[in-house]
């Protein structure tokens, strides 16, 4: 099922837009993780979150917005997972990740409207239509990147409690504890 499954269809124009971002994808995603390191200041200390990571976190999720722009379909939210679980694990804010997706988002939106302004080739329908699906996907991939941190958070903090448990069962109890579990 398409998002256009009504209407005449993907419009031939966006579609080799996107095509051609995608065919930039790796210097794309390398100015976008630039981006959310200059306007998410948690990702400009590297400190939590390498530029590496970023980076190759940013080109996943690049790559399915695209790629469902291009084929007028439903966008595969596995990145948008992948990377909120990712966040969580390394103990990333859910607010900062939300932030850079909303930079991801914006970044795409001005791309493809640089573009469309470039070559003259994009109408002003296609651009509303591009920027309905845009902002459709950044919900889609903001609601599962979400969904992924708060399942990734909750199994971290069991995970945490049933440690503290086992702790204290055993300090309780008086046996005998190595070095690293104190």
């Amino acid at each position: 099922m398409t998002r256009r499954e009504a209407t005449s269809g993907p419009d031939p124009e966006l579609v080799a837009l996107a095509g051609r971002l995608l065919g930039t994808i790796e210097a794309f995603a390398d100015e976008i993780a630039s981006a959310i390191e200059t306007r998410v200041e948690f990702y400009a200390m590297h400190s939590v979150v390498s530029a590496d990571d970023l980076r190759r976190s940013v080109q996943g999720n690049l790559e399915y917005v695209l790629r469902s722009l291009r084929e007028d379909r439903f966008a595969d939210v596995a990145a948008a997972r992948a990377t909120g679980a990712l966040r969580a694990e390394q103990g990333v804010p859910l607010s900062v990740v939300m932030a850079a997706f909303r930079v991801l988002f914006s970044q795409i939106w001005h791309s493809l409207v640089r573009h469309a302004r470039t070559r003259a080739q994009v109408s002003d329908q296609a651009l509303v239509d591009a920027a309905s699906d845009l902002w459709s996907a950044h919900d889609t991939f903001a609601e599962e990147m979400a969904a992924a941190h708060r399942e990734a958070t909750m199994a971290l903090v069991l995970r945490n409690e049933g440690e503290r448990s086992a702790l204290v069962g055993a300090l309780l109890e008086g046996r005998p504890l190595n070095e690293t579990s104190v």
